[in-house]
């Protein structure tokens, strides 16, 4: 449709919908509002010759909004009338021109054709029609075939001027004249009206001579032309040019030929591949992102990933791995891993290196049959619990020895018989072949064995330590076991009484705590507060029955590793005597008695005389083991004890460059002190003991040892002393005891002794 025309008929429409956007119309219906002007509306009707058709009737119809006269009886009333460019109005146009309303304003076209008509009201669209007598109405050209035509289809007017509010139609009214019926149904022209001419009669031609005969056509059918060619009209010619000229999936390749769509994957974008088949490209199957599935490898180009097996039906990829190819999963893998997998199998049922074989055995001896490797049958193949193929060492754990022949553990032996000629040793210990433990009594003593004697080869111990010594010894309840032998008891060993007149006899350390209780039975220090006794001052403490005024008791120490390999030395027993006032151990630092412990085993009896075993002993208080090494804290220890109660008894002892300790030295601040040694207790009132004690740090020296009568009430008797001197020699440790005399303000010697390397004893 051209803006405002028709060219089938008469008459032309003109219309200008003002609506929701803002257009030219918008502009002078705005400007009409603002102003109260009239509008102007200019054209020009035709004839179809082209030229100006004078007095041609021009009819204007103008609306705004009120739309009912437009409207046919049967359309609805628009839902929106404030858009005109939706309105879906349909004008009867014959109802239009027979009603001649709402007419607003009629012109004339000049000579030339052109008209003008103002003065039009505020628009808000317009209809213009073009009519003149005589010319035929033809209504066939509108939108619809019933001669309406839709005002939302209609062109808005482009010529409005919103200076002048006109509006000049830009297409041509254009009129067909003709003869037409007049009012008496003849036909003809009508007086006064020129028709319009007829058009020139077309120039004579002369008739065409006869064309020649066409060629015969190159082809037929395809089958005419070279391959790759079709036959397109006669003339053969590429055989395709575009996709669509072959038949899919096949496309139109270079040269105009139909063919696949892709011969390799490089033919395709990247992510695509070539499929073998169809040769159509389709999406990649796999990439760095999407591996394959099962045992396939990606394969392919950068961008062409395609899923490839990474072994052949039949080829031989998987034989140096023991596997089979499978083609289902696009490589190698183990036939089998457990009996299971071989279940059904015609190899057979057993799962042996990864792949399915025959069963080697139904039960165990099926294994020891001749050709077989021994062993036991496990999972029907025969598997060797021990040897060359064993699956473990399984033999040692349990004692036993790998039987070569069977490939199973047996037991070496049961009896020494069956070692006689076994190159490990004699004896069966243990169901093992082992060496001999001993050939005489004395090598069962070795630092290493259990102790005993010697019977056949093996140590037999005769006593244990916590056994039945009585029953083991001879009925000697009194013996004592060593490294598995029977010990006799010696006269010289202390013994306990069979019963005891001492009502309490406890040791305790220098502070007070006790450290053994022996008034109700025999006691002993603990082995770890032993340890922190050597060298240490301990505390007597001892009571009997009331008994009044001062008496003297004795306190028997025996000491020495009697019959303990690889040193036995003798037990020997000490006597120091006491002061037992009123029934209580006394001496003037209170009611007990110091005495100092040299470390090692040593045992501790009180007795009121010097009978023994007349029941006057107390219980037996033991300072570690039996046979326990004795080591002592100091490479020399000095213990004086004297007889006389109230008698001052001083230890003096001078180092080779002749630095002196005893109670009146004094080194660096300390009392009883000097550069080598000290004094561990200075006794007043009678019995001792005074100790000196070498620095654990001096390992060798001559050291003079003398004793001096400094005070007490008897002047005139002589004292008597008893020296105990522990110290580190050449060879070990030597352990002495000697008496000797010191008379009132008189000096004993009790002699020279070396230390460490320093040579032997002086004797006092």
């Amino acid at each position: 449709m051209r803006n405002l025309l028709w060219r089938q008929g008469a008459l032309a429409l003109g219309l200008c919908l003002l609506g929701g956007v803002t257009t030219a119309c918008d502009k002078v219906d705005e400007a009409l509002n603002q102003a109260q002007s009239s509008g102007i509306v200019k054209g020009t009707v035709k004839d179809t010759t082209g030229a100006g058709l004078e007095g041609a009737t021009v009819k204007v119809y103008t609306f705004a909004k009120n739309l009912d006269a437009f409207y046919r009886p049967e359309e609805p009333e628009p839902a929106n009338l404030d858009n005109p460019a939706a309105y879906s109005v349909k004008v009867d146009l014959g109802a239009l021109l027979e009603k001649g309303q709402p007419e607003t304003l009629t012109g004339t076209t000049g000579a030339d054709g052109t008209y003008t008509i103002e003065g039009l009201p505020t628009l808000e669209g317009l209809i213009v029609v073009a009519t003149k007598d005589k010319y035929s109405v033809d209504i066939q050209g509108m939108n619809a075939d019933d001669g309406t035509v839709s005002l939302a289809s209609a062109l808005k007017p482009s010529g409005a001027n919103a200076d002048d509010l006109s509006v000049t139609l830009t297409a041509d009214f254009v009129l067909a004249g003709g003869p037409v019926a007049d009012v008496d149904g003849e036909e003809g022209v009508p007086d006064g009206v020129d028709p319009v001419p007829p058009p020139p009669a077309p120039p004579t031609i002369a008739p065409p001579t006869a064309p020649p005969a066409p060629p015969a056509p190159e082809c037929v059918q395809n089958g005419d032309c070279m391959p790759g060619q079709a036959c397109n009209e006669g003339v053969c010619g590429p055989e395709c040019v575009m996709d669509e000229d072959c038949t899919a999936p096949w496309v139109c390749r270079d040269g105009g030929v139909c063919g696949a769509e892709c011969l390799g994957h490089d033919e395709c974008a990247d992510g695509e591949i070539c499929d073998g088949e169809t040769q159509v490209c389709v999406p990649e199957e796999c990439n760095d992102a999407m591996p394959c599935a099962g045992l396939a490898e990606c394969t392919g180009a950068a961008g062409h990933g395609r899923c490839a097996a990474t072994c052949t039906e039949g080829g031989t990829e998987c034989d140096a791995d023991n596997k089979i190819c499978d083609l289902a999963l696009g490589g190698c893998r183990y036939e089998c891993i457990s009996n299971a997998d071989c279940d059904g199998n015609a190899a057979g049922p057993l799962c042996e290196n990864n792949r399915c074989a025959p069963a080697e055995c139904a039960a165990d001896d099926d294994c020891l049959a001749e050709g077989k490797g021994g062993g036991f049958c496990r999972d029907l193949a025969c598997v060797a619990e021990c040897g060359a193929d064993g699956a473990e060492d399984a033999c040692g754990p349990r004692n036993m020895v790998c039987d070569s022949n069977t490939a199973r553990c047996k037991l070496e032996c049961v009896a020494d018989a069956e070692c006689a000629e076994n190159a490990t040793g004699p004896l069966c210990t243990e169901n093992r072949c082992a060496p001999a433990e001993c050939a005489a009594d004395d090598d069962c003593l070795a630092e290493d064995k259990a102790g005993g004697f010697c019977v056949t080869g093996r140590c037999l111990v005769q006593c244990t330590a916590d056994g039945d010594i009585p029953a083991a010894c001879g009925g000697d309840a009194a013996a004592e076991c060593g490294r598995g032998r029977c010990i006799p008891s010696d006269p010289n060993e202390l013994q306990p009484p069979a019963a005891t007149t001492w009502s309490m006899f406890t040791l305790t350390d220098a502070a007070g705590a006790v450290l053994a209780d022996a008034s109700a039975a025999g006691a002993r220090v603990e082995a770890s507060a032993a340890l922190a006794l050597n060298g240490a001052v301990v505390r007597i403490l001892g009571e009997v029955a009331d008994t009044s005024g001062d008496t003297i008791a004795y306190l028997r120490v025996q000491h020495g590793d009697s019959h303990c390999m690889p040193v036995d030395l003798a037990p020997k027993v000490d006597e120091y005597p006491l002061t037992l006032r009123n029934g209580k151990i006394y001496s003037d630092k209170g009611d007990f008695q110091e005495f100092v412990v040299t470390g090692g085993y040593q045992q501790f009896q009180l007795d009121l005389d010097m009978e023994v075993g007349n029941g006057n002993e107390s219980n037996l208080v033991t300072i570690a083991d039996r046979c326990a090494p004795s080591v002592p804290p100091s490479n020399l220890i000095v213990t004086v004890t004297w007889d006389k109660p109230l008698v001052d008894i001083d230890l003096h002892v001078w180092n080779s460059a002749g630095e002196e300790t005893f109670y009146g030295s004094r080194f660096e601040g300390t009392r009883r002190r000097s550069s080598y040694g000290r004094i561990d207790t200075d006794d007043r009132n009678g019995y001792g003991p005074e100790a000196f004690t070498l620095d654990a740090d001096v390992t060798s020296g001559v050291f003079t040892i003398r004793a001096n009568f400094f005070s007490g009430l008897d002047a005139n008797a002589p004292a008597n002393v008893q020296v105990r001197v522990v110290r580190k020699v050449v060879n070990g440790w030597s352990d002495e005891t000697f008496t000797g005399s010191v008379s009132r303000r008189g000096w004993v010697d009790l002699g020279l002794f070396g230390v460490g390397s320093s040579g032997s004893p002086i004797a006092p």
